[in-house]
């Protein structure tokens, strides 16, 4: 066998070595306990049947129960369960009270693990999975045992798969028929038909394409001796049964190496004759290249003849060219040479007009700096002489203010005189008025007599 094996480990590139010594050591090479997984979709079904084989009540069982993490029972001196946390710490719990303080939901509890001193369990590690498809697809692929838990009538497209897909696996597998819905009257006597295990065994057969034995289970003993035997003969054939899934998984490996390598074979023999056909196909590129390259060579030195007659062409036609921009370069010198020296000249002439000016500027500040003084001094006299007016003006002002003070109050003193004159003349005709007034009466009331 190691011969075997060094000689298939030779045969692999490295890629399917690696693989190849991980199923090694995930199977011929492990020596840990066997693991075998309870999986399904009911969960009060894969628990009633622990309860059965633990002859222990630890788990409820009825229906739409809440899931809780998967489940790890093995050997133990007594009944014991922790809880396993994902930061890797155990801790201790009661048994009756384990259920109620867990959640699958809960991201810190990692497992439960529970042991019992089952002899059986010696060598064997029991796990009740979840029914997600995560934690199914994680477990199928560690567990060298799975245990599926089925009800129902016949089996469905779901169950059907997941046996399909164990089947594949190379895994020992064990499948359990739940008798729950068998119900009894009064005498004990089914009320309903026995299901019939050999259809559902058949039915398994046909889609599946492998026999499986169906086994009845149910919560009152059904089936709990043929599963413990099943139990205890997954441990003590341990080393045959993990080299029975090495040589599948040796077997599907090899297959697809052997399969890589017929595609890489075809690919070899495409690309062989794809280069043969590519080297024709370059020969007579080639061919047509140097005929058309001779064609070229007879066009290019016909091109070259005629090349050389234009270039000495043009090598007159620069020439001439040459000399005109020599006459005419000679022509702008002298130019340019009359324009500088006019230039210098005017540059003088403005130097002289730059200093005439200057002088001027000079003799127009001194001049407005004298005028300046004088402005000055002419400015203070003409302020004395206005502050002299001014004081002359306020004093006659003063004058006549007086003056017309006094006159004010002599014309108030004949305004209250006339004042009180129309005051007697206005007595007086009042007066006058009433004596006249008297007199008309006097003179109308006598006529009235007559």
């Amino acid at each position: 066998m190691l011969k075997i094996i060094q000689n298939i480990e030779n045969i692999l590139n490295k890629a399917y070595q690696t693989e190849w010594q991980t199923i090694k050591s995930e199977t011929i090479d492990k020596t840990s306990d066997i693991l075998a997984s309870f999986v399904g979709k009911n969960e009060g079904e894969k628990r009633s049947l622990i309860n059965m084989l633990l002859d222990e009540n630890l788990f409820p069982t009825e229906m739409n129960i809440k899931p809780i993490p998967p489940v790890h029972i093995f050997y133990g001196s007594n009944i014991a369960v922790h809880k396993i946390m994902a930061n890797g710490k155990r801790i201790s719990i009661k048994p009756t009270d384990f259920y109620a303080s867990t959640d699958l939901d809960d991201p810190d509890i990692e497992c439960i693990e529970i042991t019992a001193s089952l002899p059986w369990l010696i060598g064997l590690t029991i796990i009740i999975v979840p029914a997600t498809d995560e934690f199914h697809s994680k477990y199928m692929s560690i567990s060298d045992a799975l245990l599926l838990v089925l009800s129902g009538e016949k089996p469905s497209d779901d169950d059907l798969a997941t046996i399909k897909f164990m089947a594949a696996t190379g895994k020992e597998i064990w499948i359990g028929l739940n008798k729950l819905d068998i119900s009894l009257d009064d005498n004990n006597k089914s009320t309903k038909p026995l299901l019939d295990i050999n259809e559902w065994e058949s039915s398994i057969q046909r889609d599946v394409g492998v026999h499986f034995p169906v086994v009845p289970i149910s919560p009152n003993g059904t089936g709990k001796f043929a599963l413990t035997y099943f139990l205890k003969s997954l441990v003590e054939n341990r080393d045959e049964i993990r080299q029975k899934q090495f040589q599948i998984a040796e077997f599907n490996l090899l297959e697809k190496a052997c399969k890589d390598l017929i595609n890489r074979n075809s690919e070899l023999e495409y690309s062989v004759k794809t280069l043969a056909q590519l080297k024709t196909d370059n020969e007579n590129v080639i061919k047509s290249l140097n005929s058309q390259m001779a064609q070229q060579n007879k066009k290019l030195e016909q091109d070259v003849s005629s090349l050389q007659s234009a270039k000495e062409k043009i090598k007159l036609d620069n020439e001439n060219i040459i000399n005109s921009l020599k006459s005419q370069l000679n022509d702008k010198d002298k130019k340019f040479t009359q324009e500088l020296a006019a230039k210098e000249k005017l540059k003088l002439d403005n130097e002289k007009i730059i200093n005439s000016l200057k002088s001027q500027i000079s003799n127009i500040e001194k001049k407005y700096t004298q005028d300046l003084s004088s402005l000055q001094t002419e400015k203070e006299n003409l302020k004395l002489d206005n502050e002299k007016r001014i004081n002359s003006l306020l004093s006659q002002l003063s004058d006549i203010q007086k003056k017309y003070s006094q006159e004010s109050s002599d014309l108030r003193t004949e305004k209250i005189d006339m004042g009180h004159r129309l005051n007697d003349l206005y007595q007086a005709n009042r007066v006058l008025t009433n004596e006249l007034n008297s007199k008309k009466n006097k003179s109308f009331i006598k006529k009235l007599f007559k």
